[in-house]
């Protein structure tokens, strides 16, 4: 009698974490964010494995590298690992900002990131910020992204956009020239300078959904920023990127709807919502984060629920996580649950 209780103890403490889960949500098109570079440097069988078992339906790449060789070279082989499993593949970068724009920015000083004081600025992650403004680099970036893409086989591109104010001669002088304002009279809140970035933004997705859209590529387009904050609120990332600028040019919104164990589940759904009313008509889908941001303390699988039930409230379909480093057993149990293909 007593080996039959601690039996039955030991049963329903497994089943404890699951005993939330029986009203889980399910989601479709679901996605998972990867950090390829100095984070992880392939995605192995084992690991699109994992990814596979969890359910996710898409991966994207997002570039974070520390040479500027990055993942272009295994790309290929990661796609193809991907697609033998029927996972799709998105390629994506912080665009004008990124270590494989290493031998761009050398041989081009005219065309880096300048701040105020007229001097080039090294990011402190991704060091080799070029002008986010110029048309040069607005060829550059989008024919180097679709190109990669084609060659290795991959589905669609990703824009994550996380841009600071570049005060470079080529921006001070079209400043000028577009408002008859001197670019350094102005702050970085300047409502003058905030649309006119925008403006900028929306040229560079003019150039890149040609690209991509064109014959020889046809790859979708999918944006991150801006950035939904922590905390509560949009933090001072993507300030140059207004979702409504864009409708035309990115087939799928993804905002980072990031959230910390200090605020309510809740916060999640409402976040979504906002950008949902912004965007009618357009696919958006959430992104949430499974570990409390800067840190490496992951969330438990309930606070994960509840957020996705959240989403869920709000009409949330789909359904993108940051990051895969992060999925330990127990999440990998929850996303069993609530994706499907």
């Amino acid at each position: 009698m007593k080996f039959l209780k601690l039996i039955l103890i030991a049963a329903f403490t497994v089943l404890i974490p699951f005993a939330s889960w029986a009203d889980a949500p399910s989601f479709k098109d679901s996605m998972i964010w990867i950090q390829v570079g100095n984070q992880i440097k392939d995605v192995d069988d084992a690991m699109m494995d994992r990814i596979a078992d969890c359910g996710f339906s898409k991966i994207v790449l997002l570039h974070s590298s520390v040479d500027d060789k990055g993942y272009f070279p295994n790309l290929k082989a990661i796609v193809k690992r991907a697609h033998e499993r029927g996972i799709k593949v998105s390629v994506g970068t912080l665009v004008f900002k990124d270590t494989f724009q290493k031998k761009y920015w050398q041989k081009h000083p005219d065309l880096r990131h300048c701040n105020k004081e007229g001097k080039n600025t090294e990011n402190k992650y991704y060091h080799y910020q070029i002008c986010p403004n110029n048309p040069e680099n607005h060829e550059y970036i989008a024919s180097l992204m679709t190109g990669k893409a084609t060659e290795a086989g991959a589905d669609e591109i990703h824009i994550d956009y996380e841009i600071v104010p570049c005060y470079c001669e080529y921006c001070r002088a079209k400043f000028l020239k577009d408002t008859g304002i001197d670019l350094l009279s102005l702050n970085e809140s300047d409502a003058v300078l905030m649309t006119w970035r925008s403006k900028m933004t929306r040229s560079f997705f003019e150039v890149l959904a040609r690209k991509a859209r064109s014959r020889e590529h046809n790859l979708a387009i999918s944006s991150t920023a801006p950035v939904i904050g922590f905390a509560g609120g949009f933090t001072a990332y993507g300030t140059d990127l207004r979702y409504e600028d864009l409708a035309m040019y990115s087939d799928e919104f993804q905002p980072m709807i990031y959230i910390s164990v200090k605020n309510a589940p809740s916060m999640a759904g409402d976040k979504f919502e906002a950008i949902k009313l912004r965007l009618i008509g357009k696919k958006v889908i959430p992104g949430i984060i499974i570990n409390e941001e800067f840190t490496t303390n992951i969330k438990t699988s309930e606070r994960v629920m509840d957020e996705l039930k959240s989403l869920k409230e709000k009409g949330a379909s789909s359904i993108a996580v940051f990051e895969v480093r992060y999925i330990n057993d127990d999440l990998k149990e929850l996303f069993k649950k609530v994706l499907s293909k």
